[in-house]
């Protein structure tokens, strides 16, 4: 409810002001009237009096307007007096308090009236029990009440400010005051020799630890009684400007609620004993009965709660301390539902983390076993065999130029060099022949062109007729050149080391083969063997056109994979979870495959014995002293020879080298729940999850606030051999309560309360004489942060 003392008083000057601007604008149409007749006026003087100068006639008609101004501010003035004095009247009233016990006036009494100004008036009761007080100005004021046969009270009236049409009125400017407001009040005097009290007692109780069922004592509070109920609503007027009621307004209540008070003794409070809860409070009542209303506190305390998780984070069970509020208008918000004894399983080992594969190329040939193949569309090979050719046939070649393979290779006898051959397209143009004597060859004889062409070993590998030419009329033969006419263009599979010419007839002419010749295909007819990178290959360059190329602009390898365990910084006791490769499958084509084998290598470093593809790394792993290995038996198995050890992985084909994810393992703690019965004993476990992770049997240990002696041993362990890992076989039958203890309860903490009793502002009607019990528990109040799942 607003007090009234939080209204604002309203100065004179600022009502004055508002009454001057009510009346500014008729001023002004005054002034402007009157300024015109004073102007018609020197009109007439300047007419009538002729002898006058014109500075005389405006110094004349200054001075008039000067006048009427005077005046006008003099009456303004006169007015603004007039309207103060009527103002002030009319905030000016009259108040009486009438005092009574058990209805019989109080004589005698002095009432002290103190406004916010800080003065004070004095007035003693009269045989009426009434102190009359006279010319009060408006606002605040503190009544108190005191004298030698009744207790000693104050409280707080407002009579507001002055209201237009209620207190005065304005007519025509001018303020009107409509005469003193009459105001009262009734107030019930207590006799201190009588018997006009009553007695409320009780306990007050708080649920400041959430974990036990024994209410706690709220330390250093004191509970008040609003004592409004001596004087009633009804008993005050007030004329309040809205119509009707007294003098054609309504009456209310001036008194400022809740401010009554004895200043005397202690009635109206009581202080809760830190330790036993328990109050005892004097509170005046009537025969008739009083109604009182008890006030309680708001507090602030540290409340003892069981929680399980922090800001969404499992902290397991813990009891600790949070600041919560308690009062009657105060909503218990409900508590954690927290097992009231946990199953504390040893902690599970930290994972391993650390471990990785190194890749490196395994030695390869040039067509993935193609021993022989050729290259023959130009300009681009796209792809055989996971290499990747480009290759230019040149031109004006005379002979077969030769086809050079290098690169780094692993030693030993699998090593080999890859071999190339260029296999040509001969383009034939003539034959040139020197001079023969006469008599050579017989008249007019026609000599017949043959080539012979032969091997690198100098083997004759072909032999093409070419043509023919004559000899002259007397068997002589002129130097000179024959166009070849038949097999021009010939293809030769081999290598060319020579062309020989062949003519028919006798003589022994010098003859030379004018030809071109361009690569039509290379010939890998060896491919090779022990290559880990792409080699050079370099071609014979041309004597008299373009000089062929042959290159290997991409190759795949198969990458042999090791363990790397250098980086590891927590030992493995779980496999990882999952381990993928990412290889180039095709040039820009990365493909996620988890497939590999595995395989040992000769004394030169080439695979030897080859494992079937597998399809989970993970399996083909074991542990050994927290480092992740190859499993040997799990070959031994694959191969069908247990003599045999592993010595590398190896993954597909890749155009690049291949990039491992490995998802590491997660070991996950055990938990379960702990059955206890209605007589607080322990009887086993249950939603039992069994762990993983751990290196060694563990145990389970009985956390609670209230039970103890309870005890559970866990049997029925187990040890994986390949890594070490040991697991609980985790069902109810493998938890044995060897002692179910006493005490438990099945939640830690105690369900959510309200303040009672129930009504946040209980009123309790009480007679003189009467002893009435209140007892109150705060309840489990407010958390005013959050902690755990509160």
């Amino acid at each position: 409810m607003k007090n009234k003392y939080e209204h604002s008083f309203k100065p004179i000057h600022q009502l004055l002001n508002t009454f001057k601007n009510h009346n500014t604008m008729k001023r002004n149409k005054n002034y402007f009237s009157i300024l015109g007749m004073v102007l018609a006026c020197g009109v007439l003087i300047t007419s009538c009096t002729d002898d006058q100068t014109e500075e005389d006639l405006l110094r004349s008609q200054q001075e008039r307007s000067d006048q009427i101004a005077q005046q006008e501010a003099d009456a303004e003035a006169a007015q603004d007096a007039a309207n103060a004095a009527a103002l002030a009247a009319a905030q000016l009233l009259d108040y009486t308090v009438t005092l009574h016990s058990n209805d019989v006036p109080a004589e005698g009494v002095a009432v002290n009236l103190t406004n916010n100004a800080g003065t004070t008036a004095s007035v003693s009761t009269d045989s009426s029990g009434n102190a009359i007080f006279t010319g009060l100005a408006m606002g605040g004021h503190t009544v108190s009440i005191s004298s030698s046969d009744y207790l000693d009270a104050s409280y707080n009236v407002d009579f507001g400010t002055p209201v237009d049409g209620i207190h005065y009125e304005i007519i025509d400017g001018k303020v009107y005051s409509l005469g003193n407001n009459a105001e009262s009040s009734k107030v019930e005097l207590f006799s201190l020799s009588g018997m006009q009290t009553a007695t409320i007692m009780g306990r007050v109780e708080i649920e400041t630890d959430l974990t036990n069922n024994t209410p706690e004592v709220p330390q250093d509070i004191t509970i008040r009684a609003n004592l409004d109920g001596v004087i009633p609503s009804n008993s005050h007027s007030f004329i309040d400007g809205s119509g009707g009621g007294f003098g054609g307004q309504n009456t209310t209540s001036i008194y400022v609620s809740g401010s009554f008070t004895f200043t005397e003794g202690d009635i109206g409070v009581a202080t809760v004993d830190n330790t036993t809860g328990e109050y005892t409070m004097q509170v005046p009542a009537t025969d008739d009965g009083t109604d009182i209303e008890l006030l309680f506190p708001l507090v602030e305390a540290n409340q003892t709660v069981g929680f399980s998780s922090v800001d969404g984070q499992d902290v397991g069970t813990q009891i600790g301390p949070q600041a919560a509020v308690f009062g009657p208008d105060i909503v218990a918000d409900p508590t954690p539902s927290i097992a009231g004894v946990v199953a504390e399983f040893d902690p599970v080992p930290e994972p391993g983390r650390g471990f990785d594969l190194t890749f490196e190329p395994l030695s390869a040939d040039l067509s993935a076993n193609l021993e022989a193949f050729n290259i023959d569309d130009f300009p681009l090979e796209e792809n055989i065999s996971g290499t990747r050719w480009r290759a230019n046939p040149g031109s004006g070649y005379q002979l077969t130029p030769a086809v050079t393979v290098s690169a780094p290779e692993l030693s030993g006898d699998k090593a080999e060099t890859a071999t190339i051959e260029a296999w040509m397209t001969w383009t034939f143009d003539s034959v040139s022949y020197s001079a023969q004597p006469a008599g050579t060859y017989g008249m007019n004889e026609v000599i017949n062109m043959s080539v012979a062409i032969f091997d690198e070993t100098d083997l004759l590998q072909d032999v093409y007729a070419l043509g023919s030419f004559s000899a002259e009329d007397d068997g002589s033969l002129i130097a000179g050149s024959a166009e070849v006419t038949s097999n021009a263009v010939i293809d030769t599979g081999y290598i060319v080391s020579s062309f020989v010419i062949v003519l028919t007839g006798g003589g022994d002419p010098t003859t030379t083969l004018v030809r071109s010749g361009t690569v039509d295909t290379f010939r890998v007819t060896d491919d090779g063997g022990g290559y880990t990178a792409i080699p050079t290959i370099t071609v014979e360059p041309s004597s008299g056109g373009t000089d062929a190329t042959l290159e290997i602009y991409e190759m795949a390898f198969k990458y042999a994979f090791d363990m790397d365990n250098s980086g590891i910084t927590q030992g493995y006791v779980a496999l990882p979870t999952r381990i993928t490769f990412q290889r180039e499958a095709a040039p820009g084509n990365f493909l996620d495959v988890d497939t590999f084998e595995l395989i040992t290598l000769d004394e030169d470093g080439f695979e030897d014995d080859i494992s079937p593809e597998q399809g989970d790394l993970t399996a083909a792993l074991i542990v050994s002293e927290g480092n992740l290995v190859f499993d040997d038996v799990l070959f031994g198995s694959l191969i069908m020879d247990d003599t045999k050890t592993v010595d590398k992985g190896r993954t597909g084909f890749s155009y690049s080298v291949p990039t491992v994810s490995i998802v590491e393992p997660t070991h996950t703690q055990t938990t379960a729940d702990v059955n206890v019965n209605a007589d607080g004993e322990i009887t086993g476990l249950s939603n039992i999850v069994a762990g993983n992770g751990y290196n060694s049997p563990y145990s389970v240990t009985l956390i609670s606030g209230d039970g103890t002696g309870g005890n559970i041993d866990l049997v029925n362990f187990a040890m994986d051999a390949r890594t070490g890992e040991v697991t609980w076989a985790g069902t109810a039958a493998d938890a044995i309560v060897t002692d179910g203890g006493s005490g438990y309860s099945g939640d830690l903490n105690i369900v959510e309360e309200d303040f009672t009793p129930s009504a946040a502002n209980q009123v309790i009607t009480i007679r003189n004489g009467e002893t009435k019990v209140v007892n109150v528990n705060y309840g489990t109040g407010d958390p005013v942060a959050e902690l755990g799942p509160l």
